[in-house]
C-alpha cells in the first residue's frame, strides 16, 4: 500500500539541520523498512510542509507505526499521511460510493 507524507519540522529540528546539513532520507528509509516497506522518495518542499515522501508499507497499520513513532519523537510539528490509489482502482471506488450513495440517509432538519 502506498502513502504520501508530508512533515513540518519542529523548530529545534530546523535550528539542528541548519548545524549540521543533511539528508534525512536514509533515516527514515531505515525507519520504514524497519515496518516492512520501502521509501520510495523524499522530496524537501516549499511551506506549509518542509518534507514530503512516498512509501510503500505492508498495509495501513505500519503506515500508522510510522507516523506514531515521528509524532512520539518530537521532531514534526506537524505529519500528514494520505493513502494512494492506482488510477485502475476509480471504477471500483466509484461503484462503491454509488452502492454507498444507494443505502446512506441524511439527516434531513
Amino acid at each position: 500500500m502506498k502513502f504520501l507524507a508530508f512533515a513540518t519540522y519542529e523548530p529545534a529540528a530546523l535550528a539542528g539541520l541548519m548545524e549540521n546539513p543533511h539528508s534525512r532520507s536514509e533515516a527514515v528509509a531505515e525507519m520504514v523498512q524497519a515496518v516492512g516497506g520501502r521509501l520510495e522518495a523524499f522530496y524537501a518542499t516549499v511551506a506549509p510542509h518542509d518534507v514530503c515522501c512516498l512509501v510503500e508499507v505492508p498495509d495501513g497499520t505500519a503506515m500508522k507505526a510510522i507516523e506514531t513513532a515521528i509524532k512520539a519523537s518530537g521532531a514534526c510539528s506537524h505529519f500528514q499521511v494520505h493513502p494512494l490509489f492506482e488510477a485502475d482502482a476509480q471504477r471500483d471506488i466509484m461503484t462503491k460510493a454509488r452502492e454507498a450513495r444507494s443505502a446512506y440517509r441524511p439527516p434531513i432538519g
